[in-house]
């Protein structure tokens, strides 16, 4: 996995800078290597896939930071959460936040408890985790700073948010919700399509781009909770037993997968994120591998307990 990284990396370094324009063409739309606007994709067609991707990355560097104390893993923390910036993707630097802020305090707080550590312990990581927040916080203020000046690489990404807050229209936005709110007038319309969708019906809802009204709307209630939310519900189920035990191997990618997979439920407001080309292998990798893991970790068990 962090062969893919160095790949993904080395890829991104040609695309931002223009190394050589030919090879981002090859997976990306052409307005995003020729435009002016600097928005990281790779190995993906939209920016918000790459951002998705990306964060993946950022949370298992934190996660082997707070695990092994290695100093190296800070500029990984540092060159991933750009990386999810230079995307200037707003969902994905929403989620990325919303899983730093809540999602992995609470996993390492749910981990430890279970193991019934004492609360010095947990109070040290909690600490340590003080360290990749404030390189965090750093970056942001330093986007605003550049941003307030007037000649800035993330006035797209600031200027959305500073729209949304004053409650102005922001299109990429307003799009999503007007496709919901279609998706869920046209499902009230019709029992049947309720709980089994409207099938691909392009005529009729081309390029949904949120995964709610993308499944609501193709495959109704019962569609979107056996395709959509059940993976996705199981395997962090999975995980939150996983992290519970004593002997546990691969700790750092069982915590990942966990608020990765949990993160989903938010960047899936503005991406199809389980159905979109490329990224939906890395997903469906994501949740084979934790079955895999659990599975690993029961037998790991039985063989101790004989």
């Amino acid at each position: 996995m962090l062969l893919i990284f160095c790949l993904v990396a080395i890829l991104s370094l040609n695309q931002f800078f223009h190394i050589n324009d030919n090879i981002s063409l090859t997976y990306t739309k052409d307005y995003l290597v020729i435009s002016s606007l600097q928005r990281l994709t790779v190995p993906f067609r939209n920016p918000y896939d790459y951002a998705t991707f990306i964060s993946f990355y950022l949370y298992y560097f934190i996660f082997c930071w707070l695990n092994s104390k290695k100093f190296y893993f800070l500029p990984l923390i540092m060159v991933t959460f750009s990386g999810i910036a230079f995307s200037l993707s707003k969902t994905g630097l929403l989620t990325s936040v919303f899983s730093l802020v809540f999602t992995i305090p609470i996993s390492l707080i749910l981990g430890y408890t279970k193991k019934t550590y004492n609360n010095i312990k947990i109070a040290k990581k909690l600490v340590y985790y003080l360290l990749p927040i404030s390189i965090v916080i750093a970056l942001l203020v330093y986007g605003y700073i550049t941003y307030l000046s007037g000649d800035s690489p993330f006035t797209y990404i600031f200027q959305g948010f500073e729209r949304a807050l004053q409650g102005e229209d922001v299109g990429s936005v307003d799009n999503r919700v007007e496709q919901f709110d279609v998706t869920i007038d046209l499902l009230k319309s019709n029992p049947i399509n309720l709980f089994f969708g409207n099938g691909v019906s392009k005529a009729t809802m081309p390029g949904l781009e949120s995964s709610y009204s993308y499944f609501l709307f193709r495959y109704g209630l019962l569609g979107f909770i056996v395709i959509f939310v059940s993976p996705l519900v199981i395997s962090i189920y999975l995980l939150l037993k996983l992290i519970g035990r004593t002997h546990l191997q691969h700790k750092e990618l069982i915590y990942t997968n966990l608020v990765w997979l949990f993160s989903l439920f938010i960047a899936s407001f503005g991406s199809n994120v389980t159905e979109q080309y490329r990224l939906s292998f890395f997903y469906y990798f994501i949740v084979g591998f934790t079955i895999r893991l659990f599975a690993l970790s029961n037998m790991n068990n039985e063989k101790t307990n004989i």
